[in-house]
């Protein structure tokens, strides 16, 4: 009888675990979607890109969050692209004013 309490009490412990990480996982999303809202994309701080990645990796997969993380990494990516470019514009222009 002992075992069948203790398989009450993993899957009890079990369904708590997730439960608990559907969550988590909700939280970031809505973190994610207010953070990206149509029309923010422009003025979103690459700091923030990079931390929702950084607290997404802790959520745990799902499909949803899988196409989130996908949509953060290619906005770090591009952020990272345009950064490159314009360092090379402002290494170009520096070389032109050189006395």
């Amino acid at each position: 009888m002992s075992s069948g309490a203790c398989e009450g009490e993993f899957t009890c412990r079990t369904f708590e675990l997730v439960c608990w990480q559907a969550i988590q996982q909700s939280k970031w999303l809505d973190e994610v979607r207010s953070n990206l809202k149509p029309g923010t994309l422009s003025s979103i701080d690459v700091n923030v890109v990079r931390r929702l990645i950084q607290t997404g990796v802790a959520v745990g997969s799902h499909p949803s969050c899988e196409r989130a993380m996908s949509e953060l990494q290619q906005l770090l990516t591009a952020s990272d692209t345009c950064e490159q470019k314009a360092l090379k514009c402002l290494k170009a222009r520096s070389a032109h004013h050189v006395p």
